[in-house]
């Protein structure tokens, strides 16, 4: 994207005309002085004016034979504009029929494959962490989480609560049954 936006950039300034309203082109005016290998770009938008120093390589300094602010829908469509018939289809190449969008797409890609070491001492971080939250139930000396109940004495407590109610549960009946048979 920054190769086709220099090129744009390149082409407004060595045409010399306003580029403004068209596609990828909306600075009104557009000036450029190269020197020692550096280009100083001078942008007016409106009322702002910025100042651009680049060092761009020796095929940025060639001008384009395309010519100035195509839009780039109209280069990768078909049209029946002067740039088709002036160039053969041998002189095309796939950046400049695309419209420059294959070069963010083709960077896109890994550079190299990750080994298998590689991917495992990336994820040797994600292992299981020790707790430190750990000590021993005072009444059984069982482990049981700091701040909770301990699971042993708990099952045990409830086990005897619920052999309580079911003793007072019968209690209850048999006094039930013998009220009735005293009163009578």
């Amino acid at each position: 994207m920054i190769r086709t936006a220099a090129a744009q950039i390149r082409r407004a300034a060595l045409s010399s005309q306003s580029c403004a309203g068209s596609v990828g082109c909306s600075a009104r005016h557009l000036s450029t002085s190269s020197g020692n290998g550096t280009t100083r770009l001078h942008i007016s938008l409106g009322r702002f004016t910025y100042i651009l120093n680049l060092k761009l390589p020796s095929s940025f300094m060639t001008p384009p034979p395309a010519p100035t602010c195509v839009p780039q829908l109209a280069i990768a469509g078909p049209s029946t504009s002067s740039f088709e018939t002036n160039h053969g289809p041998e002189e095309h190449s796939g950046e400049s029929l695309a419209g420059g969008w294959w070069n963010g797409l083709l960077r896109a890609v890994p550079k190299k494959k990750v080994s298998h070491s590689r991917k495992s001492m990336r994820s040797a971080n994600k292992g299981l962490k020790d707790r430190v939250d750990m000590v021993h139930c005072p009444s059984c000396a069982r482990p049981k989480l700091q701040h909770h109940l301990c699971a042993y004495c708990f099952s045990d407590i409830n086990r005897k609560m619920k052999q309580l109610q079911q003793n007072q549960a019968q209690q209850k009946e048999l006094a039930s049954v013998e009220s009735p048979a005293s009163s009578t």
